[in-house]
């Protein structure tokens, strides 16, 4: 006999997929139903909500009980931190550690570590240079020209602030000492009035009145509404004075320029432990540039 085959309505279709997924939940069994024994509609959309409510609610307990994510101990570098600290390292060893000299004043650089050799060229307040080496006194330091190799220079050691180890520079032997002339000439004669400068910024110009005897110079300095007594000693065959003034609490030195009617030099407040220029002209020359020397 042929098998008969019935077609489900739409509706009915809905309402099999509905009993599917109570029989899938545990539910079937529990299927509300009216006197007469018909499914009762209204309850069975209720079950089927709450059916559809507990799988989500297993999904959201499935999930919660997946492990934690392992994470690094407090402390414990990745590999990024590692090769990061490791370039740090690396760089941090590449600094140099070379001696350097910042200056505090404007400076002479000289051929060789005194004021009789040439001038190579004046360095000003605030600039670092590479120490190479120094004089066998420690007073001078051979410093590299950052901008011309070939004119390395001598410059010395009272206006550098010097950072880094000194103790592994080397002792250069300096070239020779340039011979002075030691035959005093007129122009070297201290003894007259000069115009001087003694302040950093050259605003005032004061005088002073200078006798020599000897080697012994001696005189008045007239700064602002009154003067104060110098005494000093000439060195270099005449060129050089070095001396103090005693009612300022000062030392220092002159240099006198060939011209014999201009000096450069420096003083040193012993007290305030401050340096400054202190230069001078006469017969209508007009102030040394630079003023300071050493």
């Amino acid at each position: 006999m042929p098998t008969k085959v019935v077609e489900m309505k739409p509706s009915h279709r809905r309402l099999s997929a509905l009993l599917g997924l109570l029989f899938g939940a545990g539910l079937a069994c529990q299927l509300p139903t009216t006197t007469s024994g018909q499914v009762d509609p209204t309850a069975l959309a209720e079950a089927l909500v709450a059916a559809q409510n507990a799988t989500i609610v297993a999904g959201l307990t499935e999930t919660a009980a997946l492990p934690a994510p392992e994470l690094p101990a407090e402390g414990t570098a990745t590999p990024t931190e590692t090769a990061t600290s490791a370039e740090t390292a690396t760089t941090a060893a590449t600094i140099s550690t070379s001696p350097s000299a910042r200056l505090i004043e404007n400076t002479h650089c000289r051929k060789g570590p005194l004021a009789a050799y040439d001038l190579v060229i004046t360095y000003l307040n605030g600039q670092l240079l590479d120490i190479l080496g120094k004089n066998a006194a420690g007073d001078y330091w051979f410093v590299s020209n950052p901008n011309n190799p070939s004119a390395n220079c001598w410059l010395w050691g009272r206006y550098a602030q010097v950072s880094g180890d000194t103790n592994q520079v080397p002792v250069f032997t300096p070239p020779p000492t340039p011979t002075p002339n030691l035959t005093p000439t007129p122009a070297w004669q201290w003894a007259g009035t000069w115009g001087i400068w003694i302040d950093a910024a050259f605003l005032n110009q004061f005088t002073q009145s200078l006798t020599l005897n000897g080697s012994q110079v001696s005189g008045t300095v007239n700064v602002g509404a009154g003067s104060e007594s110098l005494t000093g000693t000439t060195g270099q065959g005449g060129r050089n004075v070095s001396g103090v003034i005693p009612g300022r609490s000062v030392t220092f030195q002159w240099y006198m320029l060939d011209s014999g009617d201009q000096f450069i030099g420096s003083f040193y407040n012993t007290g305030d432990k401050f340096t400054g220029p202190y230069c001078g002209s006469r017969n209508g020359q007009p102030r040394p540039s630079p003023c300071q020397w050493p």
